[in-house]
């Protein structure tokens, strides 16, 4: 179940780190700002924390930048490591450096303050770059023939005589996770000119957040407190500080199961039950019916049990596939099925989830068998001899449909988020090396932690 906290979270983590079609770091040219500047020094960002708010240094050291060619247009890309992008689709992509701040329930007043900074503007071609700065582009569907979108490119913008992002820094509320109060924070250190073809680098930022409480402020409830749901989005919030769980004590972590009726009693589903209580969570089985068959009457069960269980769920496990118990349906593009709002019980939006939800998608009491023989081999097992460290194993997964961007994105994670963890990261893509289903049934069968395919599929295949 804990893997599918990060399946839950990364809608949050994609406001941080949404970035385009990925290319090597290789491909692109570095333009430092700073002598003996190198390409993982182009950004920093420095936070001292207060009672009421929170002051950041940001300085921009340095950029890279690429050629590109879309729809038969020519191009430049610009990148500044680590940093994620921001933009309408068809007007400039530029960088943006996002982080969470916290702010107590009762504050008032939240406010934004821009004390100095400092730019340079310099005409792009001067550095090399005489094509415009590539424009937000539409993700290409990783189906087989499915052609690339055409071209967005907001022409009228482009001709305009304004800059693509007048202001240094944008705060905006997020919503509430497990009775955290989110605000996000964006810096933008790069602006642009499109008629003039210059960049305006914002070499320093000076920036505060500020907010005004009563003296004795309302803590955020302590309640919702979970060590596990905690340690995985502290590291985007810039002052996790700001309503510190001090003295809390090391409360049971709670986790409702909701099967199908076939299920409830199923020897190896209470095996679980039992595993997981034994492990120190707080296991709660019931039945749908109990809590009902729609997803309303389920999401209301599953609100209810957050809001006044003496131990709060954090982790909700479905047990049945979507015809035992029934999924939501998305509001945007192709109205794809989700999970997503069972998770969404502290308020409404659906970008900050306030619970990780999982689904054992099983048709049969054999399939239940195995599946939770698998999950209780991998939790209990100690993986002898050439197994050993498998956890920091990972297979990444291509076709060749589209198989710039699916690699593209692949050696992007790699690079950025796996490899500084210390992953051996296999890359078995069907276009580049030749990969093969035995060379995927090899890499699973020797112990890999995360399996990773990008490219179309069915229910009973990948291709």
């Amino acid at each position: 179940m804990r893997n599918s906290l990060h399946a839950v979270l990364v809608l949050g983590v994609f406001f941080l780190a949404a970035i385009a079609e990925a290319a090597p770091l290789d491909a692109y040219a570095w333009h430092g700002l700073t002598p003996g500047g190198a390409p993982n020094e182009g950004f920093a960002c420095q936070v001292e924390t207060m009672a009421d708010g929170l002051r950041g240094y940001c300085a921009l050291d340095g950029f890279m930048s690429r050629p590109v060619e879309e729809d038969g247009e020519f191009f430049v890309q610009l990148v500044v490591p680590d940093l994620g992008v921001s933009g309408e689709m068809g007007t400039p992509e530029l960088p943006a450096w996002r982080r969470f701040i916290e702010v107590p329930p009762d504050a008032q007043n939240v406010r934004l303050v821009v004390r100095d900074a400092y730019s340079e503007t310099t005409g792009a071609d001067k550095l090399g770059m005489s094509a415009p700065i590539r424009p937000v582009q539409p993700p290409w569907e990783k189906l087989p023939g499915k052609p690339k979108p055409p071209l967005a490119w907001n022409v009228s913008l482009y001709a305009s005589a304004t800059t693509v992002r007048p202001v240094e820094v944008e705060l905006e509320p997020l919503g509430i996770l497990r009775g955290r109060r989110l605000y996000l924070l964006t810096v933008y250190p790069v602006d642009y000119s499109p008629v003039t073809h210059e960049l305006i680098l914002r070499r320093a930022i000076d920036f505060e957040v500020r907010w005004d409480v009563a003296a004795q402020s309302v803590p955020a409830a302590s309640r919702f407190h979970s060590p596990l749901i905690d340690a995985a989005v502290e590291p985007f919030i810039l002052n996790p500080e700001a309503e510190p769980a001090k003295g809390l004590p090391e409360v049971p972590i709670g986790c409702l199961i909701i099967a199908a009726p076939a299920y409830v009693a199923e020897d190896s589903l209470l095996d679980l039950v039992a595993w997981k209580t034994q492990r120190g969570f707080h296991t709660s089985l019931v039945s749908t019916d109990a809590t009902g068959l729609t997803t309303g009457a389920i999401k209301a069960y599953i609100q209810n049990a957050y809001q006044t269980w003496d131990t709060p769920p954090a982790f909700v496990l479905l047990v049945g596939d979507t015809g035992d118990i029934p999924h939501w349906v998305g509001s945007q593009g192709d109205s794809p099925s989700t999970d997503l709002y069972y998770a969404t019980v502290d308020g409404p939006e659906w970008n900050t989830p306030d619970l990780a939800v999982g689904r054992l998608a099983v048709a049969s009491a054999g399939e239940l068998a195995n599946v939770v023989a698998k999950a209780l081999a991998y939790e209990r097992g100690l993986w002898p001899g050439d197994y050993a460290g498998w956890e920091q194993r990972a297979a990444f997964l291509a076709g060749n449909d589209n198989h710039s961007i699916t690699e593209g994105t692949h050696n992007a994670v790699i690079g950025s988020y796996l490899d500084p963890l210390g992953y051996t990261c296999d890359r078995l893509y069907e276009a580049t090396y030749a990969a093969t289903t035995t060379d995927v049934t090899n890499a699973v069968n020797a112990g890999r932690s995360l399996l990773t395919f990008s490219g179309h599929g069915s229910q009973t295949s990948w291709g």
